[in-house]
């Protein structure tokens, strides 16, 4: 069993026929449209919760559901977003766990479609829903809150639109509980509950939140073994591995951090969460676990040092970094390509499609990696026969590469 120590790159490419084109209209803001459509048939789907962010601040812009045929459209400022995509019985558009959203440019004058197909959830029999809205004391900054339901050690995730409004699929039955987390805000009714019934929405949910000073987080980053540089660091959900919004920061030129606005809550505290060349130290997690910290309501300031390295150089095929148009590729297959790492053993690649779904490559929840083993510098795509599905011409793929030190080949 060969289980994974450490995330260390990505890149991002494209076969040809894109489905993008420019208008010929005389307009300035770009439309944004698409469909979300049944994977296995491709038909549409009604009444599917679409909600538009902006990629740069992470923060929903725009929410919809879709029409009786599945069409959906947003009318934007020129900009780079992506779009998530959910609906009952259906694996969300990028689906949770390891997914990952694909961002696109929007420039000036241009339509842009983006389809998105979303999975029959297998585990979705017998499960229902929550809808609710949330409500800021002070502020009329509804959208972006990330909402947490939990029951047992199982949760589910979902953010709130720029109404407010939030919808959560596929629960199984049971009682849960609801947090919000967002920088700035304080939920004043810690005690939201919904009780999910099977084939049921729990609807009526209401969370309130005033403006807080919240907690402050320190810190300072050491970089090891690679030259000092700037880093985000970002708190992130223990439960659902969610980024916390507006909790996000970078090092100053000594290396320091400060993050301020926390609610209360447990939290991850991840340097280099967004794709920057850098990765947390996996030695010192092995040594001394994730870096947790908690804030109960009376605490006001706590301290967290976090050491980082530098992530595998991707070669081919990528964008480059300072971009997020994808590279073509005129191969079905194509080879991708990375320097080599010190120490590494092994490497795992991992592929996901233009709706965050993995469909090569990675690794299970038990750490067990999903393709044959990978002991030089390149793999081509599928090359052992695990992929899910092959890859499809017009279409946006997205991959990352990990490095292990275990190379028994088990």
């Amino acid at each position: 069993m060969r289980r994974l120590l450490f995330f260390v790159a990505i890149g991002c490419f494209s076969l040809p026929l894109i489905h993008c084109s420019k208008s010929t209209e005389p307009r300035t803001d770009p439309k944004i449209q698409g469909k979300v459509m049944r994977q296995e048939d491709g038909v549409g789907i009604s009444g599917a919760n679409v909600v538009l962010y902006d990629a740069n601040a992470n923060t929903p812009m725009a929410r919809s559901l879709t029409n009786a045929q599945g069409n959906f459209s947003f009318t934007v400022l020129p900009g780079s977003y992506y779009l998530t995509a959910a609906a009952q019985g259906r694996i969300p558009s990028p689906p949770p766990h390891g997914g990952k959203p694909l961002p696109f440019q929007a420039d000036a004058g241009g339509t842009y479609t983006r389809d998105l197909y979303l999975d029959i959830d297998s585990t979705a029999a017998g499960t229902g829903g929550i809808s609710g809205a949330v409500t800021v004391s002070g502020s009329s900054a509804r959208g972006g809150i990330l909402i947490v339901a939990t029951s047992g050690a199982t949760s589910f995730s979902t953010v709130t639109g720029p109404d407010g409004v939030f919808l959560l699929y596929n629960l199984p039955a049971g009682a849960y509980a609801l947090r919000g987390y967002k920088s700035g805000l304080a939920q004043d009714t810690a005690a939201v509950s919904a009780n999910v019934t099977a084939g049921g929405v729990a609807g009526g949910v209401s969370l309130g939140f005033a403006v807080d000073l919240g907690k402050i987080l320190r810190g300072r980053i050491t970089f090891l073994a690679s030259p000092n540089s700037t880093v985000d660091i970002t708190l992130v959900n223990p439960l659902t591995r969610d980024a916390i919004p507006g909790l996000s920061t970078a090092n100053d030129a000594n290396n320091n951090f400060t993050l301020t606005g926390i609610p209360s809550g447990d939290y991850l505290v991840w340097a280099s969460f967004h794709n920057d060349g850098y990765v947390m130290d996996p030695d010192r997690i092995r040594s001394s676990g994730l870096p947790l910290v908690s804030f109960l309501p009376s605490d006001t300031a706590k301290t967290q040092d976090c050491d980082v390295t530098d992530a595998i150089p991707v070669v081919s095929p990528t964008n480059p970094a300072d971009s997020i148009y994808p590279v073509s590729v005129n191969v079905l297959t194509p080879m991708f390509k990375w320097a080599k790492y010190p120490s590494a053993k092994e490497y795992i690649v991992e592929v996901f499609d233009a709706n965050g779904k993995r469909v090569w490559g990675g690794y299970d929840s038990a750490g067990v990696v999903r393709h044959t083993q990978v002991v030089v510098e390149s793999a081509g795509y599928n090359f052992d026969g695990s992929a899910v599905q092959p890859l499809k011409s017009g279409s946006i793929y997205s991959w990352k590469v990990y490095a292990d030190g275990d190379a028994a080949g088990a």
